[in-house]
């Protein structure tokens, strides 16, 4: 028997109804062909919260439809889902009450209560992207990486959160009044830099960043919106 399809599936084919037009190497046909489980208890709680029309519409921004297919509509399309993340984390977890998707152009992804919130992706540098590519497609489509000795991540984790940080205070000085909490969800860490000393210059990082800004900053570590590893100025 097939199993029922997952939240996200059953989400982006609300959104997408005409998926099937899309190129095979699209991420919506490819989720939708595995029954993509990811993101399901955000997916829910987004529900749950009554913010299930503005995140449809939230999607068909990221991937336009009746247009040629670009990659970057992929990577636009999953990182909506950290705003799904972050709706659930500040609805679930940190009871901010009342959670909206924000539709104005230049404003933070959310609202609740008094606090806006931007949603942040930081995925792998672009070295490593790039590395895994050439990997994958010498061996065939299967990756093999050996041992190696790890290394202390360099400045370029810690700039790319600044970047954004900085991005999201730029949209919160815009508005009259709230304070700013910013989600990070840090979708992984490049191979062979030290996962722990890694998660550690994040966390002072963002303790040094919510103090200098005035704000707040949550991040999260590969989805688990649940329990953040950093917590700062809430």
């Amino acid at each position: 028997m097939a199993e029922p399809p997952s939240s996200w599936v059953t989400l982006v084919v609300e959104a997408f109804p005409d998926w099937r037009t899309l190129p095979e190497d699209c991420a919506i046909p490819l989720g939708i062909d595995v029954n993509q489980w990811d993101h399901g208890e955000a997916i829910d709680a987004v529900g749950r919260g009554g913010g299930r029309p503005a995140f449809l519409r939230r999607l068909l921004l990221t991937h336009p439809s009746g247009r040629p297919h670009h990659e970057q509509f992929d990577g636009r399309f999953w990182n909506a889902f950290t705003e799904a993340e972050a709706f659930a984390w500040a609805q679930d977890i940190a009871a901010l009450g009342f959670v909206e998707f924000v539709e104005t152009e230049g404003a933070p992804d959310l609202k609740a209560g008094e606090f806006w919130v931007e949603a942040k992706t930081i995925e792998e540098s672009e070295a490593e992207r790039q590395e895994t590519e050439r990997l994958v497609k010498d061996s065939g489509g299967m990756l093999f990486r050996g041992p190696i000795r790890l290394v202390p991540p360099d400045e370029g984790l810690i700039g790319k959160l600044d970047r954004q940080a900085n991005d999201a205070v730029k949209k919160w000085r815009r508005q009259s009044s709230g304070r700013l909490i910013t989600f990070f969800d840090l979708r992984t860490i490049d191979f062979g830099i030290s996962r722990d000393q890694a998660l550690a210059d994040v966390a002072n990082w963002a303790r040094r960043k919510a103090h200098a800004d005035g704000t707040s900053i949550v991040v999260c570590f590969n989805h688990r919106w649940r329990a953040p590893f950093v917590v700062e100025g809430l």
